[in-house]
């Protein structure tokens, strides 16, 4: 694969930064960061006007191959004559540095305007984008050209008041002759999985056909909000596209013309023999199915053909594209980073907020190392994830002093993939899925009400949840970001950037009503945000508070607690909430996850659960009953309150319900028989209990 500076600032190579110039181009801001190149907003000092700078890695930048093909190519894609193709102003070297300038599009890209119009645009405006990159595809692929990485993100959308939206067809950075193939390098694939075409999979020989598949995956989310070949792996989702056949858009759509899948269905044909002859032809077919019932021909006259042909009228050559829009309409999500953590994310994200048309395949449980456990917490009223390891062998076990029922949900509409932590918020309940997805239940009767994909929305491998006063916020592991949705109907409110706000590979998030507080397990750090406005607090370096890889948080307004358990370390740090000081480190606490309750701090290891006085940290007591025949070798999954009582689950297999006055074991009832064979997450609402394990979600009805 390329290599990957996104996880840092081009600073840090000592050439670029705010105030600095590249070629004349006097740099404003870092807009973008990927794996093969960082962009900024510039100022044209020579003509007076915006402009996106892009400048290429210097891994790339140092290969001759490279470097020769990017300026080959930048002056070739520059004189492509479309006016859906971003104008180029400038390419080549400055000072050792290898840039192209193009017009800056400040009016965000399409799948920002996805995530803003819910997941999936109305059949008109889909079918009008699709025609307007189509135009600007074919009029590459007339100058032998083949784009390559066709996807919403690379679609920037001009929207000028009282003006038609505009698109731009962006980056063609790898972009190649119609020769060619999916390889560049040995070990060296360029694309995004979930747009690729079989035969830039397979290495084979590329056209405007490649091309034209893109647009029909692309047509395919406008249309539906859903990815047509999204599986959980990024080798399964090449294979499904090699191997599996193309889902009906009306089985997911059904108010949309059953014509429709004819066409999306040749567009998306395993051979570019069976596709569409060019990408305008396709447009035309996916407009005419939309709208059987309009006139062969509109008010410009002539046919659907004839107006994607008009669209192509001639224009001064100008193309290739920036990386997209500015920080303040990029989603930082949309340039993906590398993660340290083992993990079985893909790219370029989930299902968007409409099931799949094919059930998923099974996960497999995330790997983590030992005493390493995913942490989720939150306040008094927020229900903290993650939590307790109390098992015990059968033998030893309480009976289940009363009864209870248990169903699982887990058919395709769930939409679940890798289910995890879980929170719940009134009659609400929201799963995070490892994958890059966030499920949201009824907690009365656990319907679905809705899916969000991270793809859309800002997350793509969301590690942390916390909800409180009609909000919800999920940390971003990979992508270094805080995202904020409304509780009421799961809408966009705003992504926080890590690069901005000082969090590095965020993982456990808490509320505490008016500030959140995340750790940054990499950066061994906390940092603390106004949950109004999400604005930047404070960032506390654990090298001086006694705490190092942070994963699991809880706040109550006046503490905040930070565990520590990764490499065995057990410490749990207490902070003061009004200005970040440090209170006191206790050791040999293995919290996993905690809840604040009834005064008290409610800790879950791997073996056991403690009960700490929130004043001075001293252990009331330990819940160990179970504990001592653990056998095991996972951790905590879960802990959360409701009443009274406090629930625990554990990796394990087992899910123990305590009483909160005297820690007491009320019940423990084994995963084996009751469908959850290793929680990942839990909460409570009222008499129902749901567990997620990893594959599905497990909901008890207690009594």
């Amino acid at each position: 694969m390329t290599s990957d500076f996104s996880r840092q600032a081009f600073g840090s190579f000592g050439k670029l930064g705010p105030g600095t110039r590249v070629a004349g181009y006097l740099i404003e801001e870092q807009v973008g960061a990927g794996g093969m190149a960082v962009v900024f907003r510039a100022h044209d000092e020579v003509l007076g006007r915006p402009a996106a700078v892009k400048v290429i890695a210097p891994s790339m930048a140092d290969d001759e191959e490279f470097r020769a093909r990017f300026l080959r190519e930048s002056r070739a894609a520059a004189a492509v004559r479309s006016v859906h193709i971003v104008p180029v102003y400038a390419a080549g070297e400055a000072d050792g540095l290898l840039y192209i300038a193009t017009q800056y599009v400040a009016g965000g890209d399409l799948a920002t305007l996805l995530r803003r119009a819910g997941g999936r645009l109305s059949p008109q405006r889909a079918a009008s984008l699709v025609t307007q990159v189509a135009s600007a595809l074919d009029a590459a692929h007339a100058a032998g050209l083949v784009h390559r990485d066709v996807k919403p993100q690379n679609v920037l959308i001009d929207a000028l008041p009282e003006q038609p939206e505009h698109a731009y067809l962006a980056d063609f950075g790898l972009s190649k002759g119609t020769q060619s193939t999916g390889l560049t390098t040995p070990g060296q694939f360029l694309g995004t999985p979930e747009y690729c075409a079989p035969e830039q999979i397979k290495s084979d020989r590329v056209d405007g056909r490649t091309d034209q598949y893109a647009l029909g995956c692309l047509a395919f989310v406008l249309l539906t909000g859903s990815l047509p070949f999204h599986r959980q792996e990024i080798v399964a989702t090449l294979w499904a596209h090699l191997q599996d056949p193309v889902p009906r858009v009306n089985a997911l759509r059904p108010e949309l013309p059953a014509a429709v899948d004819g066409v999306i269905t040749r567009a998306l044909a395993k051979s570019p023999a069976d596709r569409y002859a060019r990408c305008g032809e396709f447009a035309a077919a996916l407009q005419q199915a939309l709208a059987p019932a309009r006139p062969a021909t509109a008010r410009s006259g002539g046919s659907w053909l004839d107006q994607y042909d008009a669209l192509r009228a001639d224009e001064p050559a100008r193309s290739l594209a920036a990386s997209g829009p500015p920080a303040a309409s990029r989603p930082p999500w949309e340039l993906p980073a590398a993660s340290p953590r083992p993990s079985a994310t893909h790219a370029a994200g989930p299902p968007l907020t409409t099931a799949s048309a094919l059930p998923a395949p099974a996960a497999s449980p995330r790997f983590r190392r030992p005493g390493k456990s995913l942490v989720i917490a939150a306040a008094v009223a927020t229900v903290a994830v993650l939590a307790v390891g109390v098992v015990a062998l059968l033998g030893f076990l309480k009976p289940d002093p009363v009864s209870y029922n248990a169903r699982v949900l887990a058919d395709a509409s769930y939409n679940f993939d890798n289910p995890e932590a879980m929170a719940a918020d009134g009659d609400r309940i929201w799963v995070i899925n490892n994958s890059g997805s966030v499920t949201e239940l009824k907690a009365t009767d656990g319907s679905l009400i809705q899916t969000l994909s991270g793809y859309i929305y800002g997350f793509k491998e969301p590690s942390g949840i916390a909800v409180a006063d009609g909000h919800v916020w999920i940390t971003n592991y990979t992508g270094n970001s805080v995202t904020e949705l409304n509780a009421d109907n799961g809408s966009w409110i705003r992504t926080i950037s890590g690069s901005q706000y000082g969090f590095n590979t965020p993982e456990g998030i808490a509320a505490d009503g008016a500030h959140l507080w995340i750790t940054n397990f990499t950066s061994n750090s906390v940092t603390e945000l106004n949950a109004s406005s999400g604005a930047w607090i404070r960032t506390i370096s654990g090298g001086h508070y006694g705490f190092d890889n942070p994963d699991g948080i809880t706040a109550d307004g006046t503490h905040v607690w930070v565990a520590n358990t990764d490499e065995g370390a057990d410490t749990l740090t207490e902070l003061n909430a009004a200005d970040g000081s440090w209170v006191q480190t206790l050791n040999d606490i293995n919290a996993q996850c905690m809840v604040v309750y009834g005064g008290h701090l409610w800790v879950a290891g791997a073996l056991s659960v403690a009960e700490l006085s929130l004043s001075d940290g001293s252990t009331i007591r330990t819940v160990s009953e179970v504990g001592d025949n653990y056998s095991g070798g996972a951790g905590a999954a879960g802990i959360v309150v409701d009443g009274t009582d406090i629930w625990a689950a554990n990796q394990g297999g087992w899910l123990t319900e305590l009483n909160a006055r005297d820690g007491t074991v009320l019940r423990t009832l084994p995963g084996s028989t009751n469908h959850f064979g290793t929680p990942a997450g839990i909460a409570v609402r009222g008499t129902q209990v749901f567990v997620s394990d990893n594959k599905s979600v497990t909901e008890l009805t207690v009594g």
